[in-house]
């Protein structure tokens, strides 16, 4: 408890004196209003066992923020898989397991909805009329839109562009035999650089220079759990995040002028099929709502697919052995002898991408054991019951599938690890060429319904829509990095040891902590 207070006064000692003190107002207010409360509006109700906890208003507000990993895991040993606590005045419950996960995601809109949950932090940052600033059966016709831009000849045309944009950026900026380098700060500029190629098409990405990868990381520090709770409060990463937001939006508003005049690229980007986008009402998607879609996918993109290709690269970079069976098996697929010199390897194209099944498992495997997202929340519009509990109207739902990611009864010593759990041999004939969001998995773990233990993209009406594009961006910047380069992790020069990060929860896309480095040598 001790460093978690201590952790919380670091956090605090970091915010302006105004801030502090709009902060120290307004916890006061609540906490009053809070005590003076009277009446249990919830008797006879059998609610989820309660977490006890000391300070009043606060709860175990700290305990779940700082590690909600360990928070969960040890509350489920203690009270099973639905539980509530105390957070900031408001109730959380907690519904963990393949059942949890299956009432979580498949609640009725009229039993709780995401839009109560997110508002307040999605809309500064994405804008307005789009995601969960509208009802959810807009959200439904705009999850839609984007969704039907993520054809197969997308995706076929994308191969090459990220290859073009990873291979540019490596002769750009790896360009010493052997040198260390920040993967954190490195494939965040390449996943926004790749995003934007196949999202806003290769004018406009011509166009954006280091400065919008500046105001991408403004609005991403914006992207807190603060954010939920105090929206207005004049904190400076507020001010850079908002600040932010209009700069990319006029930006992406400037774009939509000069591709209606430029009609090159229409069928192989996302900006040009959402210019020609209609409601089932008729009206269109108005320039406003294209332009903070465009931020709401580069930013939700870059953030979680960034996330991920830094953790994968972190653990292969620990693992020699696993870096040289996945360049041996590109050389397998694609030129059909073990032995043939990498050299020859040809560019890759859409179809050599369902023959490479352990560089597939281990993205399962990463996404597993460090899933960007370690959370889902609802707010309860309506009491609803599970497992015999009743979660009163008011509470807020919190669903976790990661919790069951690492069930030691499924997962084997589940903090390790090991790709070959999900590896499952290609079929050498196999294709690339049909429903680009399905791909090779391991037979014996259920990724369909929410029913299920493994679910990093969700699962119902708010999945993620962006598991395919998610995929094929993580392969082809983990295969063109692999064929180029091998790589390992520094050691420290006092204890010797190899430096491997923990997981930063200070963010709500859980990231590795700094340093986050790696010492590339150059295949030769």
């Amino acid at each position: 408890m001790a460093e978690l207070v201590a952790r919380a006064l670091t956090i605090l000692n970091a915010l302006s004196p105004t801030a502090k003190l709009a902060l120290g107002v307004v916890t006061v207010l609540l906490v009053f209003q809070l005590l003076s409360s009277t009446g249990n509006k919830h008797k006879g109700k059998h609610l989820p066992p309660l977490i006890p906890y000391t300070v009043p208003f606060i709860g175990s507000m700290l305990d779940f923020g700082l590690r909600p990993i360990n928070f969960m895991l040890e509350s489920r040993k203690k009270y099973g898989d639905v539980f509530s606590f105390v957070f900031w005045g408001g109730r959380m419950t907690v519904l963990l397991g393949p059942e949890g996960n299956n009432f979580f995601f498949n609640m009725k809109l009229a039993d709780a909805n995401a839009e109560e949950a997110y508002k307040s932090l999605t809309v500064p940052v994405f804008g307005p009329d789009v995601v969960y600033d509208v009802e959810n059966g807009i959200l439904m016709e705009q999850k839609k839109f984007v969704k039907e831009a993520l054809t197969t000849a997308a995706f076929q045309a994308y191969v090459g562009y990220i290859q073009e944009e990873v291979q540019g950026y490596l002769d750009e900026k790896w360009t010493k035999t052997s040198a260390r380098e920040d993967i954190g700060h490195g494939i965040a500029e390449l996943t926004i650089r790749t995003a934007a190629r196949c999202l806003l098409g290769k004018n406009i990405r011509n166009k954006l220079d280091d400065t919008v990868a500046d105001a991408y990381a403004d609005l991403d520090r914006g992207f807190t759990p603060l954010n939920m709770l105090f929206t207005w409060l004049p904190l400076p990463y507020f001010i850079n995040r908002d600040r932010a937001h209009v700069r990319l939006r006029q930006i992406f508003l400037d774009a939509l002028q000069e591709r209606k005049t430029n009609v090159d690229e229409l069928d192989h980007d996302m900006m040009g099929s959402l210019m020609k986008c209609t409601y089932r009402d008729g009206t269109k998607l108005s320039e406003s709502a294209v332009a903070c879609i465009m931020i709401a996918l580069l930013l939700a993109g870059q953030h979680t697919s960034s996330t991920t290709t830094s953790w994968l690269m972190l653990y292969l970079a620990d693992d020699a052995k696993l870096q040289e069976d996945l360049l041996k098996e590109q050389v397998e697929a694609l030129l059909g002898d073990p032995s043939a010199p990498t050299s020859n390897l040809p560019p890759l194209e859409f179809d050599h991408l369902k023959k490479l099944p352990l560089l597939e498992a281990c993205i399962k495997e990463i996404l597993r054991i460090r899933p960007p997202l370690i959370a889902a929340m609802r707010k309860v519009t309506r009491d609803v019951v599970f497992n015999g509990y009743t979660i009163p109207a008011g509470d807020t739902i919190i669903g976790s599938p990661c919790i069951s990611q690492l069930d030691e009864t499924l997962y084997p010593e589940p903090e390790k690890f090991d790709p070959y759990r999900f590896y499952k041999k290609a079929d050498p004939g196999a294709s690339a060429a049909g429903d680009n969001s399905e791909w090779t998995f391991a037979d014996s773990y259920d990724t369909k319904g929410a029913k299920s233990s493994y679910l990093p993209f969700g699962a119902g009406r708010h999945r993620c829509i962006g598991e395919g594009f998610a995929y094929l961006q993580i392969k082809m910047i983990m295969s063109t990095i692999i064929r180029n380069f091998k790589f390992e992790l520094p050691v420290d020069p006092v204890t010797k040891k190899r430096i491997f990060p923990d997981r930063d929860f200070t963010s709500l896309v859980v990231m590795p902590t700094k340093p986050t480095d790696i010492v590339y040598t150059r295949r030769t």
